[in-house]
């Protein structure tokens, strides 16, 4: 009996010991209608949920309005922008959308209005700013958003506007935020910018200095705030009646940084839930994903087996070492390389693709490519039946060549059967008598020489005479 309850407690007490470690590898349940997570490090998608979804973005438009502005502006401190008479202003104050109270005739630098855009998310300096890079019309400075959006990948994304208020049409989605971030991450502007609490803008004849910061729209990265969260660097936030909360952020805790963009998220009483839902993310994240490199670049992955090639087979491997979050206490990653078998030509530098499975579950994928390109192999030509188009074969050149040899001496036996031909003489043709001659009639006398008389023989005289 007491070797049965002794089992018991050791089961209970192994099954409460897993029941945590269960817990914690579960992904969190989101009130957003849409959310992705990925690991900067690697670059993998690690939480998803209705990624694709088509939403309106609200205020994380404006990422892509500051990325347009710093590629075609060289000098951000050196330029500065009057704001216009031109009522860009009517719609964003019937809204009641954010703003830093500009007032037409202010000149304020391109920079300053930047930061105005990125952190308190002032859609005035939107306007202002499309107005000034669009030659005085914002929906051509709109239609570069759109162009720059698709080159990052975002196909689910149109623009409207460059504030990101509620307009038909206006809308993306949040795995394309998260390209469009990944591209806007490349830019140092606006990596400083995104780092950068709180900044100054001078004053000038219709304001006193401001400073602009996140305090009112991602208040997660102040530690006096209550919804602090250590580690954590504000990117984008957005609210509107119709996209309700959306946040864009980034998250470092040692060795790891996760990115996070959840969107069409409820707001109830006090509680942002697209807040809420980034904290619950990086929380699971850092619980359960560590990175970790798998393979170095050029470690060979595997041998393929080739056709129509210089040779039957070549290594293929990676060109980056191979960098995968994987879960923790989930087992080791298996590599699976899928190889076209065999590869035939034309070849390419790219051999394949290699998937990354841990636990069952495809974690990653790579593209494999041949350690050296393989060479096709030079076609092959039959020696002696086959015609090319390239013209006669050797064994016709020949053929034609001992027909007309043959042709030839059979002219020549011919030729040498044949009896020689008889002489012919040639008759001596008179020239034609003169009436004279015909007549005899004082007939010219003949130059031959006289004739002998022929001998006369014995005479017969038996002649009558009459």
């Amino acid at each position: 009996m007491l070797k049965r309850l002794l089992t018991l407690l050791l089961t209970l007490c192994l099954f409460l010991a897993l029941v945590p470690t269960a817990e914690a590898a579960s992904a969190p349940t989101l009130s957003s209608t849409s959310a992705i997570l990925y690991s900067l490090n690697s670059g993998d998608v690690i939480f998803e949920k209705n990624a694709d979804a088509v939403l309106a973005p609200a205020s994380l438009t404006k990422i892509v309005t500051t990325m347009v502005v710093l590629e075609m502006c060289s000098d951000l401190e050196g330029t500065y922008v009057t704001v216009p008479n031109a009522g860009l202003f009517d719609e964003i104050r019937a809204v009641g959308g954010s703003n830093i109270d500009l007032t037409v005739g202010e000149r304020l630098s391109v920079n300053d209005l930047l930061y105005a855009v990125m952190l308190p998310s002032a859609c005035d300096a939107c306007s202002v700013l499309a107005y000034h890079f669009g030659n005085g019309n914002v929906q051509t400075f709109v239609e570069r958003m759109n162009t720059w959006a698709r080159e990052a990948g975002a196909v689910s994304t149109t623009f409207r506007n460059a504030h990101g208020l509620d307009a038909p049409g206006h809308k993306s989605s949040a795995r394309d935020i998260s390209k469009i971030i990944l591209k806007a991450l490349q830019n140092e502007k606006f990596v400083e910018i995104i780092n950068t609490f709180e900044h100054l803008i001078p004053e000038n004849d219709y304001h006193a200095k401001r400073y602009v910061n996140y305090q009112s729209t991602i208040p997660m990265l102040y530690e006096y705030s209550g919804e602090y969260y250590k580690g954590m660097v504000g990117i984008k936030s957005g609210y509107t009646l119709q996209a309700k909360c959306c946040l864009s952020s980034m998250a470092t805790r040692g060795d790891e940084t996760f990115l996070a963009v959840c969107m069409g998220a409820p707001k109830e009483g006090g509680t942002n839930h697209a807040r809420s839902d980034t904290r619950a993310l990086y929380d699971w994240a850092f619980a359960n994903f560590e990175t970790k490199t798998v393979k170095r670049a050029g470690e060979v992955i595997a041998t393929a087996t080739l056709s129509g090639a210089t040779a039957p087979s070549a290594t293929v491997s990676l060109k980056e070492d191979l960098v995968v979050c994987t879960q923790k206490d989930a087992g080791e990653v298996q590599l699976f390389p899928n190889l076209k078998n065999p590869a035939t030509a034309p070849f390419s530098e790219e051999a394949g693709t290699l998937e990354v499975v841990q636990n069952g579950k495809v974690i990653a994928t790579r593209t494999l490519s041949f350690d050296t390109v393989p060479t096709p192999a030079l076609p092959q030509t039959p020696a002696d039946t086959e015609l090319t188009n390239d013209g006669p074969s050797a064994v016709m050149i020949v053929g034609i060549a001992a027909l007309v040899l043959l042709a030839v001496l059979a002219a020549a036996v011919v030729l040498l059967s044949r009896p020689a031909p008889k002489k012919r003489t040639v008759a001596r043709v008179k020239a034609p008598l003169s009436r004279r001659e015909q007549t005899g009639y004082g007939a010219p006398k003949s130059t031959r020489p006289p004739q002998r008389p022929a001998p006369r023989g014995p005479q017969n005289n038996n002649r009558r005479q009459g």
